[in-house]
């Protein structure tokens, strides 16, 4: 069982070079002895584990351990000195992050401004993170699903800082400051490797199959795996796989470029496709809320020619961020943030008519939405193709919400509508509606209208069973003055003959059983002629005088 076991347990380490001083054996502080002082009872107060006494007298070159003068000078090596604890801070917490205190067996949610001792252990779920951040200027960027260990952070005498971290999986930035007068030891342990750094910044993940990746930003590290060691510079990438020896370092690929980036976007969610980079199989899409890519709201990555996809998103300015991986899962250098603009509001008015698939008759049709309450007005669209490419419509719009529409020809057609805002920016369009406009009855032929003692016949062709007719009879040719405006049930009228001098109109629509109204046909017309005095008055002349004769 235990040979089983050993490859699994094989430990690579992960050396950064120093920028500059000495190594950690050669650091130390000095401590003078005063009266009544004993190596044991100076080791208690000072080191971490009391009982390495000995190895002090050993480092002092003492003759006898039991035998120390006041005023003597003992060198302490730094990492052997009991440290002072020093907290981390939740500086920014997006998403779901919870933490295990040190000696409780319940997760806590994890708030901003939270401390973060020494013995806390993180976890950040899917879409979140933390930044924790200390007093040095020291930060780690905790990614999504990842879990991680603050095993130690502590300062061990008045200038030196220690800070252990387990990464047990996912992804993390660390960025360590060098500060002013203190020596930083920074250390990320993980399944296949361990990580130290003095100030630079570098990125550390632990995958399902606990192979370590490592990114230097900035800095210079050295990898050491069975006795095999690596140097890595900045601007590249290792990987080192659990029991095996480090690869050889890659340069880190720079990162696509977006196809298209609109000013602004009015739909959600949003669908982005990036140039490829030679040697890319995949990439990184981050979307964050800040320019930095701390508050992010997506991580995600794509294959390389998998457009990346937002969720929906309220109004307002978001960054990207986008890096290329390759082939060993090495991620490349990260682009500068670029801006994504969504703006959604005013959305589409809800529409009411026409209905999805209906059918109409007739050549007009009467478009009716909703009152959207952030829109100022609408702008309406018809077509005869679904892409609106022969779109028909007035950019100008209607504050109303209901617009009449006529209609040149039959068959199906496409509506759609969208808000315009009280600052002139429209939103998006609605999804487009088919509907269908069938044609309406036939006009009907109406004959020349007879007269016949007092009265006039009007008489037209018969539409079919069951339709009824729209008669009108007016003075003017545009029917504004109307005589007669009656809806017979058979094709014919009959009417008094009018008193009015004058020429006179008439039309006549049919109407199917369903109501719908056709086209008014071309009118005919009929005179009603003057009948002038002087005829009267001759008329009544002779009669006076065949009375006289008679």
């Amino acid at each position: 069982m235990m040979k089983t076991m050993l490859p699994v347990l094989c430990i690579v380490t992960v050396f950064f070079i120093l920028p500059a001083g000495a190594a950690d054996k050669d650091q130390f502080i000095e401590l003078a002895v005063t009266r009544g002082d004993t190596l044991v009872n100076i080791c208690g107060r000072y080191l971490q584990d009391p009982g390495k006494w000995a190895e002090i007298g050993r480092i002092n070159r003492l003759r006898d351990n039991d035998r120390i003068m006041p005023g003597q000078k003992l060198k302490i090596p730094v990492w052997l000195l009991r440290g002072i604890p020093t907290d981390g801070k939740a500086a920014h917490v997006s998403g779901e992050v919870r933490h295990l205190p040190v000696g409780q067996s319940q997760w806590q949610i994890l708030r901003q401004n939270d401390p973060v001792p020494q013995g806390s252990t993180i976890r950040t779920g899917r879409d979140s993170g933390v930044e924790i951040l200390f007093d040095d200027g020291t930060s780690i960027l905790q990614r999504q699903d990842t879990l991680l260990g603050l095993q130690k952070s502590e300062y061990k005498g008045e200038n030196h800082l220690v800070r252990k971290l387990k990464l047990a999986s996912g992804r993390i930035l660390t960025k360590v400051r060098r500060a002013t007068g203190k020596v930083n030891r920074f250390e990320i342990r993980t399944p296949s490797a361990t990580a130290v750094a003095r100030g630079t910044d570098f990125r550390v993940s632990s995958g399902i199959k606990q192979e370590t990746t490592s990114e230097v930003l900035e800095g210079v590290i050295e990898v050491k795996a069975r006795g095999k060691v690596v140097p890595v510079h900045e601007g590249e990438g290792i990987r080192i796989n659990l029991g095996t020896a480090p690869l050889h370092p890659r340069k880190l690929l720079s990162p696509p470029s977006p196809l298209q980036l609109s000013s602004t976007f009015n739909t959600t969610p949003v669908h982005l496709s990036f140039k490829g980079v030679e040697g890319a199989v995949a990439y990184r899409f981050q979307l964050s809320r800040d320019p930095d890519g701390i508050d992010l709201l997506q991580d995600r990555a794509y294959p390389m020619k998998e457009p990346a996809t937002t969720g929906s998103l309220e109004d307002g300015k978001y960054f990207i961020h986008v890096s290329s991986i390759d082939d060993q899962g090495i991620e490349g250098s990260t682009s500068l943030p670029e801006e994504l603009a969504i703006r959604v509001h005013p959305l589409p008015p809800f529409i009411q008519n026409p209905a999805e698939g209906a059918r109409y008759k007739g050549r007009t049709l009467r478009y009716r939405w909703l009152k959207v309450e952030d829109a100022r007005r609408y702008q309406v669209q018809t077509a005869t193709d679904r892409d609106f490419r022969n779109a028909a419509g007035d950019p100008e719009g209607t504050s109303d919400t209901e617009h009449v529409k006529r209609f040149e020809k039959f068959g199906v057609h496409f509506f759609r509508i969208r808000s315009v805002a009280a600052d002139g920016y429209t939103g998006a369009w609605s999804d487009p509606v088919s509907f269908t406009i069938d044609p309406p009855p036939p006009s009907p032929e109406v004959g020349k209208p007879e007269r016949e003692k007092g009265l006039f016949h009007i008489r037209w062709s018969n539409g079919g069973e069951k339709r009824t007719y729209h008669c009108q009879v007016s003075m003017d040719k545009e029917f504004n003055d109307l005589l007669v405006d009656t809806k017979p049930g058979k094709p014919e009228l009959t009417m008094p003959a009018p008193a009015k001098p004058g020429v006179y109109y008439v039309r006549t629509s049919t109407i199917d059983p369903d109501g719908c109204e056709g086209d008014f046909s071309p009118p005919q017309t009929f005179e009603i002629k003057r009948r002038w005095p002087f005829a009267a008055g001759a008329l009544g002349i002779v009669g006076a005088i065949l009375l006289l004769l008679l």
